[in-house]
């Protein structure tokens, strides 16, 4: 049975909230991303925005359709969204992408508007279906279809999401930068300098360069998100992170 209510204290490390100045907090319903990987529109609305002061404020803008997640209006105020997703408050104008800052919390970087249509994804799954088409599963639970067989799991694509078409594909290899999302280096940017493959169960190494530093972290932290520099604004001044 899945429970309905979520206390402060108990929320996620990856919630960016103020644990004691109440009980109770908004908890997710069950959807694309797992509870420590995403946060509500109520707590994006009042917690992170500071666009209401009451839940029953923020829920009443969110049943308004004024908040769009992925260009789809979105009118549950429990409904989750995680990294890479985008949201736009139709009537302030603005436009967010959910990432992870350094001290891995979940955070809104603000973008601008000709990104709003456009999310990275990142390819975890992929099918081969009728007429030799290629279905491709993302990381946000989306599923694409394309006829390009060049695409592998493990690269990243840019999304068009009026209309589910691709608009551009970056591939696993050095030289690309990538975006860290977890580990001991969350929310850093660097690139990909090689790969080391692990004996047996273990998960294989990756070496990343970022500023003037090289280390290691595990491949499934890794998330390809250009040719060089980022494809899209990823990481600037954290808009909430002022606290």
């Amino acid at each position: 049975m899945v429970k309905k209510h979520l206390k402060r204290i108990a929320a996620p490390k990856t919630w960016k909230v103020k644990r004691k100045t109440g009980t109770w907090i908004t908890r997710p319903r069950p959807g694309a991303h797992p509870l420590n990987q995403c946060i509500t529109l109520d707590y994006v609305i009042r917690e992170q925005l500071k666009h209401a002061n009451t839940y029953k404020e923020a829920k009443k803008c969110i049943k308004a359709g004024n908040v769009l997640v992925d260009a789809k209006p979105r009118r549950d105020h429990k409904f989750s969204v995680g990294i890479m997703d985008v949201i736009t408050i139709k009537d302030q104008d603005e436009h967010y992408r959910v990432v992870l800052n350094d001290h891995n919390q979940l955070v809104l970087q603000k973008i601008p508007e000709k990104q709003a249509t456009l999310k990275l994804c990142k390819i975890v799954g992929k099918t081969i279906i009728k007429k030799k088409k290629i279905q491709l599963n993302l990381h946000d639970s989306k599923n694409v279809i394309t006829t390009d067989d060049k695409i592998k799991v493990g690269d990243s694509i840019v999304l068009d999401l009026k209309t589910g078409k691709i608009k551009e594909h970056f591939v696993f290899e050095k030289g690309n930068s990538l975006y860290l999302t977890g580990g001991k280096h969350p929310g850093v940017i660097g690139f990909l300098e090689g790969e080391k493959k692990q004996v047996g169960l273990q998960p294989d190494v990756l070496l990343v360069k970022a500023k003037e530093d090289v280390f290691e972290t595990a491949k499934q932290f890794a998330f390809i998100v250009g040719k060089g520099a980022p494809a899209l604004v990823i990481r600037g001044k954290d808009e909430n992170d002022k606290d």
